[in-house]
Formats: C-alpha cells, sequence, structure tokens
C-alpha cells in the first residue's frame, strides 16, 4: 500500500516535471505554488499517515492477507472436493450405460424365466384339465349307456308284453303258468 502511494507520487511527480509552467522553488506563487511545497507537503503527509495510522494499517493489511490466504485455502478444498466429486460422478455415468445393459439382461432373463413357468403351469393346468374331462366323458358314456340300456330293457318288456298279450291264448296262459309253478315246486321241496 505504501508503495503504491509512493508510485502515485512519484507519478505525479514526473506529470508536474513535464509540465512548463511549473513554479519549481520560485515562493512568489502568484499563479500556481512552487512544486517543491507540493511534494514537501505530500511528504510530510505520507510520514504522518506512517508514524499513527502504520499500525493499525499493518494490522489491517495482515488481517486482510489472512483472509485472503484463508479464503483461497478453502476455495482450493473445495475446488479438489468438487474436482474429486466430479470424477466420481463421470466415472459413474461411464459405468451408467453398462449398469443399464446388466439391469436390462437381468429383467429379459428373469422375464423369460416367469414366461416359461406361466406357460409351464398353464400346459399342466390345460392337461389336467384334459384328463379331468376326459374322466367325465367316460363317466358320462357309461351313464348314458346304462340309461339307453335301462331304456331299451323297458321298450323291450313293453313289446314282448304286447307281443304276447296279443298273440298267447287262454290255453297258453294256463300252459305257462303250469310249467312255471311245476318248474317251483321242483326246486323248492317243502
Amino acid at each position: 500500500m505504501i508503495l503504491s502511494s509512493l508510485n502515485s507520487s512519484m507519478s505525479f511527480i514526473c506529470i508536474m516535471a513535464s509540465s512548463s509552467t511549473v513554479n519549481w522553488f520560485n515562493l512568489d506563487y502568484e499563479t500556481t505554488p512552487p512544486f517543491f511545497l507540493a511534494v514537501l507537503n505530500f511528504a510530510i503527509l505520507i510520514g504522518l499517515l506512517i508514524k499513527f495510522a502504520g499500525p493499525k494499517l499493518r494490522g489491517f493489511l495482515k488481517t486482510r492477507h489472512q483472509t485472503i490466504k484463508h479464503n483461497l485455502e478453502e476455495s482450493q478444498r473445495i475446488y479438489h472436493e468438487a474436482k474429486t466429486k466430479l470424477a466420481s460422478i463421470e466415472a459413474r455415468i461411464t459405468n451408467l450405460d453398462q449398469e443399464i445393459e446388466t439391469i436390462h439382461a437381468e429383467a429379459v432373463a428373469r422375464n423369460q424365466q416367469e414366461r416359461e413357468r406361466i406357460i409351464a403351469q398353464a400346459n399342466k393346468q390345460a392337461a389336467s384339465l384334459i384328463a379331468d374331462a376326459e374322466k367325465q366323458i367316460q363317466i358320462d358314456l357309461i351313464e348314458a349307456k346304462e340309461q339307453l340300456k335301462q331304456q331299451l330293457l323297458v321298450s323291450v318288456i313293453k313289446s314282448a308284453n304286447q307281443v304276447l298279450e296279443t298273440n298267447i291264448e287262454n290255453n297258453d296262459q294256463n300252459h305257462l303258468v303250469d310249467h312255471f309253478t311245476s318248474s317251483l315246486t321242483s326246486h323248492n321241496p317243502s
């Protein structure tokens, strides 16, 4: 800070020196004050500033230096953390395509296994239903045969009864009754 003030003073001196109307040491100053007094005035001001404001200025500059140094270190630390996170995220992104492919392949495999299991279960149920239906058909066929036999027997008996009623005469009927009773007595000796 002090060096920058001195640099600005020197530049002021150089500007004043290049001017053609500078009153260098003439104390008779009607138009401009002598340049030497301006420089002396400025030097006194700088001296007083250094004497009285110097310790506070040094403390302020030291504190400011420490704050800036701490902020730079903190920003470096944050920068490195961010760089590390970026690297890990980029690694995950590059692996993301591979992860997606792996997950997709696993899902396809699970879906294929589930599909095969469902088809096997459906085939098993279909075979069971077909077997049950065939058993039921066999049972219904046997029942239908029995009913048909019974109906045929009833029909034959009715037909035979009608034929017998029309063709058998009274004599034949008596002869049949006698024959039946004799066969019963011969089998039953009581």
